[in-house]
């Protein structure tokens, strides 16, 4: 499901920047940053899925500085190459993480929650059927393999919400 965010109450807010990461090819901001700006959750890392190679320098000069690169454990098979950004100027206090992936909508589709599910593109916000089954019944799906640490991460920030384990992964529709 794409929705145009201007039409969306909950997305009317989304920070005026986030326009500036479509400026890189087939890139889409995905995960917890949307997911916790729709549920009204305190925000943390921005993650930047795209399929081409970015330049560091030019990564440097628009958004910031270089931090240590690290592939986090959830991403681990698909990821190309990670860098992380601590954000200066208009990102400034902002986390950025620029995730190269040989295909953004396989690697949104593998996170381990239902609601992580969630990205943003040049053409719009995509919901899909497994987020809007989470929002719509507060349910968390987390799939198999997923680590418990994340596990408890997500359900002490959704405690309003009930918990399935060990599902198998929907694929897009």
């Amino acid at each position: 499901m794409i929705i145009n965010i201007h039409e969306y109450e909950k997305l009317q807010y989304i920070p005026w920047y986030l326009n500036e990461f479509m400026k890189i090819p087939d890139c889409v901001i995905a995960g917890g940053y949307l997911r916790d700006l729709v549920l009204g959750k305190p925000t943390n890392d921005i993650d930047i899925f795209h399929t081409t190679y970015i330049d560091k320098a030019e990564v440097i000069k628009e958004f910031g500085e270089i931090e240590e690169t690290t592939i986090d454990q959830l991403y681990e098979g698909d990821v190309i190459d990670v860098v992380n950004v601590k954000g200066t100027g208009q990102f400034i206090g902002k986390k950025l993480q620029f995730i190269e992936v040989s295909n953004v909508f396989d690697a949104v589709n593998k996170f381990p929650c239902n609601l992580s599910k969630i990205m943003l593109t040049r053409y719009g916000l995509t919901l899909t059927e497994d987020f809007m089954f989470g929002m719509n019944f507060k349910v968390l799906k987390f799939y198999k393999g997923c680590p418990d640490k994340y596990k408890n991460k997500i359900c002490l920030k959704f405690p309003e919400f009930s918990m399935m384990t060990e599902c198998n992964q929907s694929k897009w529709t």
